[in-house]
C-alpha cells in the first residue's frame, strides 16, 4: 500500500512515470523471480512504455498541426473580410482624381 502511494504521489508530479519509477515501485516482485522472468518482465515494460510516448508524443504532434491548419484558416478569413470591408486601392485612386476636378472647376468657376 505504501508503495502504491509512493507510484501515485509520482505520478502527480511527473504526470506520466518513467520506466524506472515503474520497476521500482514493485521490487519485491522482480527480486522473488527469476533473472530470466525479470528481465522479461523489464523489457514488457519498455516496450510498453515506448509504445505509449510514442503514441502521446504523435498525438500531441497532430493536435499542433490541426491547431496551426485552424490558425492558419482563421488568418486567411479574416484577410479576406477585412479586404471585403476595407477601401481599395482603385477607389481612392478614383476619389483623389474626383478631388482633383473638384477643385479644377471650383477655380474655373
Amino acid at each position: 500500500q505504501q508503495q502504491q502511494q509512493q507510484l501515485s504521489a509520482g505520478r502527480g508530479r511527473q504526470g506520466v512515470g518513467s520506466k524506472q519509477d515503474v520497476l521500482e515501485t514493485a521490487p519485491g516482485v522482480l527480486s522473488a523471480t527469476h533473472p530470466i522472468q525479470a528481465e522479461f518482465i523489464r523489457n514488457l515494460v519498455d516496450s510498453s512504455l515506448d509504445d505509449f510516448r510514442f503514441s502521446l508524443h504523435r498525438d500531441v504532434q497532430s493536435m499542433h498541426l490541426e491547431l496551426l491548419r485552424q490558425f492558419q484558416m482563421q488568418k486567411n478569413e479574416l484577410q479576406a473580410v477585412l479586404d471585403a470591408t476595407s477601401p481599395n486601392a482603385a477607389l481612392l485612386r478614383e476619389l483623389e482624381r474626383l478631388r482633383e476636378e473638384n477643385r479644377s472647376l471650383r477655380v474655373k468657376y
